[in-house]
């Protein structure tokens, strides 16, 4: 049930919104722009802007997208790093898990293995599926006590649930060695 969709009703309507600073409007048009490519990127990047300077923490996401890219703009991982660190701070997991990656290999930020772990470990915690499996691999890389694991299955098989092809490959891995599991027979 419902109405019929109607794109220009639709960015009539959020236009009003977006003119009115509502956030999620201005993200929504920014979305709209950034999906058309080309030309239309300089607008979705200050649509994002606009967003992200009301506290939209995956406007801030995406301007870390488009900087990290060179989207519409000259690539500038410093400036992605910031604003993926911005909406980190504002709890979002995509952001999280960029710049936990960012910080792994020192991208645009100097490098902090235990701030990237950190930042893993919040995505993770709210279901990121790349940031289960990167965690899971930094746990076993981190340590020198024997394998746990019991934990590693866990995070695979967390991350497998969402279809993350490394993290069910690996988890295969783990079931035909017994790792962590009966062998499977």
């Amino acid at each position: 049930q419902g109405l019929a969709a109607d794109p220009a009703l639709a960015q009539h309507w959020l236009q009003a919104a977006a003119d009115q600073h509502h956030s999620d409007a201005l993200f929504n048009l920014a979305l709209n722009q950034a999906g058309l490519g080309g030309d239309a990127l300089p607008a979705a990047q200050k649509l994002y802007q606009a967003s992200a300077d009301l506290g939209n923490p995956s406007a801030l996401h995406n301007l870390g997208v488009m900087h990290a890219l060179g989207q519409g703009m000259v690539q500038d991982l410093a400036q992605a790093a910031q604003c993926y660190r911005m909406a980190a701070d504002l709890g979002d997991a995509a952001a999280q898990y960029a710049f936990a990656t960012m910080l792994s290999a020192g991208q645009g930020t100097p490098a902090d293995p235990v701030m990237a772990l950190r930042l893993f470990e919040r995505a993770a915690a709210q279901g990121h599926a790349g940031a289960q499996y990167r965690l899971s691999l930094l746990q076993t890389k981190t340590t020198d006590a024997a394998p746990d694991y019991a934990q590693r299955l866990t995070a695979y098989q967390r991350a497998a649930e969402q279809q993350d092809h490394e993290a069910e490959f690996n988890l295969g891995l783990m079931y035909a060695l017994g790792q962590g599991t009966a062998p499977d027979a």
